[in-house]
């Protein structure tokens, strides 16, 4: 499968976590990458469900990234197995109740050394007999999915965790480091202020189906985020093999922090102008060292400042005003652009061959009425 359509099928098939049975919109869904066979991944889900607790606008789901998938059960296999299971056959909030008490490392503990089974941790309201048949049928395939999606599209190693918030990527997490409640509430008001609140909006009246809209939310936010990473460059340090003669250099105080930019322009370019304007307003605003990098000479022969023998690796000849001689332009074109006067006169003849050979409008209206004429017969005739 492509990235596009392992993405797809893991958000169709996704099940979320609520803080309770409710039908409102849910604009931010946090994705949980863990592995919840080890402590470190399921103390990673459990603030986020912890955090859930508290939260009306936030839905969780979790995307299963172990150390080693398997289609057999193998010793901590059963957890990720016993969550999954409950996301799929109870409504949101028990889930999120009972994988909430399930992650507690005690009842882990209990779980794997057999001295308390599943049906001892039911939670208020959890329909224990539907939970366990679903448990009975349940495969370990879904991990292996998980896995690939993990793999392939998020680019993670196996094991490592993460979140996944509105389509922003967050993550692997080093060390086997992981989110803490407080992590995940900053995290959640931060997406809701940046852009969730305001897809929200936009989206309000378009369908009552309260899932389509937290789907779509999750989507869009997605597809701006992505382009928003497109078009932000990371840092760079600009190196140059000389900058003696091309740059102008407005150098910061010494003796004060400061702020480096570059600039690299074509001098003579509409763009070059707009650097004007902060020049001017950047020592007003901030602490500076600015650098302008002129794009290299022969992009650009300047009879004023280049040399005759650097005419002949230009790619482009300036045509400017010479304010010393105030020669015309045209009587300069002809001068510095040997194929100039060739050009001039094929046009010029072309020019003349159109319109002295153009049809007059009064001849062409009178051929056009004799040929009417001509070739019409009388009605009667008809």
């Amino acid at each position: 499968m492509t990235n596009k359509e392992l993405t797809a099928s893991l958000a169709a098939s996704m099940v979320y976590m609520k803080r309770q049975e409710e039908a409102d919109k849910h604009p931010i869904t946090m994705w949980v990458v863990a592995d919840l066979s080890s402590p470190a991944g399921r103390a990673h889900l459990y603030s986020a469900v912890k955090h859930l607790k508290h939260s009306h606008t936030l839905r969780v789901g979790i995307v299963h990234n172990p150390r080693s998938p398997s289609t057999k059960l193998y010793r901590g296999s059963q957890i990720p197995l016993a969550i999954h299971t409950a996301l799929g056959s109870q409504v949101p909030h028990i889930a999120r109740s009972f994988v909430t008490k399930l992650l507690k490392e005690d009842n882990i503990h209990a779980i794997l050394e057999g001295t308390e089974s599943l049906s001892d941790l039911e939670v208020h309201g959890m329909v224990m007999e539907v939970y366990l048949k679903a448990l009975d049928v349940q495969t370990m395939a879904f991990l292996q999915f998980h896995s690939a999606f993990c793999t392939q599209v998020l680019g993670f190693e196996p094991g490592a965790q993460g979140v996944i918030v509105n389509g922003r990527i967050i993550g692997p997490l080093k060390d086997q480091k992981t989110f803490i409640e407080d992590d995940y509430n900053l995290l959640e008001k931060y997406t809701q202020k940046s852009s969730a609140e305001k897809i929200v909006q936009m989206l309000t009246g378009f369908t009552e189906d309260t899932k389509r809209v937290s789907d779509m939310v999750m989507q869009v936010g997605s597809l701006l985020m992505s382009n928003q990473q497109a078009s932000i460059a990371s840092r760079t340090d600009v190196q140059f093999a000389g900058d003696q003669h091309s740059v102008l250099k407005i150098p910061a105080k010494p003796e004060e922090p400061a702020y480096d930019v570059t600039f690299i322009v074509d001098p003579v370019s509409r763009e070059a102008q707009k650097v004007t304007p902060l020049l001017r307003d950047l020592p007003n605003n901030m602490i500076h060292q600015v650098n302008i990098k002129s794009l290299p000479q022969e992009w650009m022969w300047c009879e004023t400042w280049c040399s005759d023998d650097e005419k002949s690796k230009a790619k482009t000849i300036d045509l400017c005003n010479n304010l010393q001689t105030k020669e015309p332009k045209l009587n300069a074109a002809k001068r510095k652009v040997a194929e100039w006067e060739e050009y001039d006169n094929e046009e010029r003849r072309i020019f003349e061959n159109f319109t002295s050979n153009k049809p007059t409008l009064g001849s062409l209206s009178a051929d056009h009425i004799e040929a009417q004429e001509t070739s019409t017969q009388p009605r009667d005739e008809l």
